[in-house]
């Protein structure tokens, strides 16, 4: 548990340490937060055709609060690659496992707590507690995807910053799909955050949405799994 919370310490450190990270990890979702508690509100009141958007306008920012959360931390990971410190753990008594599953569970308990707050505290949508519950853990899965992605593909924080935004976008595409009247969104299904969106819309249509929710937890995991897998190969074995 020690060793955890150093971890923990070292990482808030690090962290505070560079402009970019403060701003991804703490002013990104306060202006997301502000945005969606009264800047959509005083749209919508201008504009009242995006008030039927507002769920999929709230999902779109949540999602780059998640996606900033795990660039935050892998860029974090690049910056302990290249000064020998994932070298290191690997002969210390912190197990690899150990190390990469603290991370994921960080990147995901932040993500979760932005999230939840994100749709019960800027009001602008009315959803039960418990979908925004499912919401938001199905959110904090996204935060891993990146935080592993971005080492595996990328050599440095420069690269790091260049693939996520390609990340970033891949992950957006899902969102096309409520325009998309064709089966063929079904092809869209390989991104997790495909049923995510979908869960959510059904949830927000008062139908039953677990199916939608198992398999959007099950295409996460998935990736999970993969990435971790090629993490350590690529990162740790390098």
């Amino acid at each position: 548990m020690k060793k955890i919370l150093a971890l923990s310490f070292n990482d808030l450190r690090n962290i505070f340490r560079e402009q970019i990270l403060i701003f991804m990890f703490l002013v990104s979702p306060i202006i997301m937060f502000l945005v969606a508690r009264f800047a959509l509100p005083e749209a919508g009141l201008r504009y009242p055709i995006i008030v039927d958007y507002y769920p999929l306008i709230l999902l779109l920012l949540i999602l780059q609060i998640s996606t900033g959360i795990g660039f935050v931390l892998a860029s974090i990971i690049l910056d302990e690659r290249d000064e020998g410190v994932l070298t290191g753990i690997r002969v210390m008594p912190l197990e690899v496992n150990t190390f990469i599953s603290y991370r994921i569970f960080f990147a995901m308990g932040v993500s979760f707590l932005t999230t939840l707050l994100m749709i019960l505290g800027t009001g602008l949508i009315e959803v039960d507690w418990r979908i925004a519950l499912g919401v938001a853990f199905l959110f904090s899965m996204v935060a891993p995807l990146v935080l592993l992605a971005l080492p595996c593909f990328s050599k440095n924080k420069v690269e790091g910053l260049a693939f996520f935004k390609g990340l970033n976008l891949i992950l957006l595409v899902p969102a096309a799909s409520f325009f998309i009247s064709s089966k063929i969104s079904y092809l869209l299904g390989i991104i997790p955050l495909y049923w995510t969106f979908h869960f959510f819309d059904a949830a927000m249509k008062g139908a039953s949405g677990s199916v939608l929710f198992l398999l959007s937890v099950l295409i996460h995991l998935l990736w999970i799994f993969l990435l971790v897998r090629l993490f350590k190969k690529k990162v740790f074995m390098r």
